[in-house]
């Protein structure tokens, strides 16, 4: 199966195939797909193609500087205070190998309401030392609660696999499910996943 970090590649695969005149604006759109998906090429998914697109890109636009700080760095009050929330309930759980936040249905309401503001807050966990699994959990109704899961590079931990018992979807590396239930259970199912791939 060939590999592809974004589906803006494929976009871009199929925008050369039809002969499809790029400008400014079609770059920055690609760009911006590519970007996401591969978490600003920090991902494993990234290949030496990515990078071969994206320095096509530039004939388009010289700098895409200011479009990745928008994208990565920028953050509105809310978003920031949200991120300050999410990291004082980060705790670490399985002698350090997983990060659990949750974020309650109150502390969502506190800042705005909207969700959809907080997706890259799964970072918090991964950003931090020694954690091989994260999980971000946020509750948007009363018990019922969409959860974020990231797994980081080298280690072999497809969380994939308890999203999709879930009824959720994703990759190896980042997955998402919603969940209504004890979250103990989704605790549960990643100890054993991490402690079956790691010390298998």
């Amino acid at each position: 199966m060939e590999i592809t970090s974004a589906t803006a590649e494929l976009v871009f695969r199929l925008l050369m195939q039809m002969n499809i005149e790029l400008d400014a604006e079609i770059a920055d759109a690609v760009f911006a797909g590519i970007s996401t998906d591969t978490g600003s090429f920090q991902f494993s998914n990234v290949t030496a193609e990515t990078h071969e697109i994206v320095a096509q890109l530039y004939a388009y636009r010289n700098d895409f500087a200011v479009l990745s700080k928008q994208l990565h760095c920028e953050k509105s009050y809310d978003q920031m205070k949200m991120y300050g929330a999410a990291a004082s309930v980060l705790k670490v759980l399985d002698n350090g190998r997983i990060g659990w936040v949750l974020l309650d249905h109150a502390t969502i309401q506190k800042y705005g309401g909207d969700i959809n503001i907080t997706d890259d807050i799964a970072n918090i966990g991964m950003n931090t030392l020694g954690i091989m699994v994260a999980a971000t959990i946020k509750e948007i109704t009363p018990g019922q609660y969409r959860i974020s899961l990231r797994s980081r590079s080298p280690f072999d931990i497809d969380v994939s696999v308890i999203a999709k018992r879930y009824g959720g979807g994703g990759h190896k590396r980042a997955a998402g499910l919603t969940f209504a239930g004890d979250l103990m259970e989704i605790q549960n199912a990643l100890i054993d996943l991490v402690a079956g791939s790691i010390d298998r």
